[in-house]
């Protein structure tokens, strides 16, 4: 899985968003996009919320970017 992520990543299509208090990492979301479509692999949380955080923020960049 690893080597295939990181295969994705460098095509462009494997993306993470962090959430970070400081210096410490929280929380986050990673998936796969391919054309329109974000499909996501797995989400994480340290602190209570902060993979929501991170998930909210996807949406609202996603829908920038249409």
């Amino acid at each position: 899985m690893l080597s295939a992520y990181e295969r994705l990543h460098r095509a462009g299509h494997a993306h993470s968003l962090e959430v970070w208090q400081g210096r410490e990492l929280v929380g986050g979301i990673y998936g796969v996009s391919f054309g329109g479509l974000f499909a996501g692999e797995s989400m994480f949380h340290r602190v209570t919320n902060a993979s929501k955080v991170a998930l909210c923020h996807l949406v609202a960049h996603l829908r920038t970017h249409g």
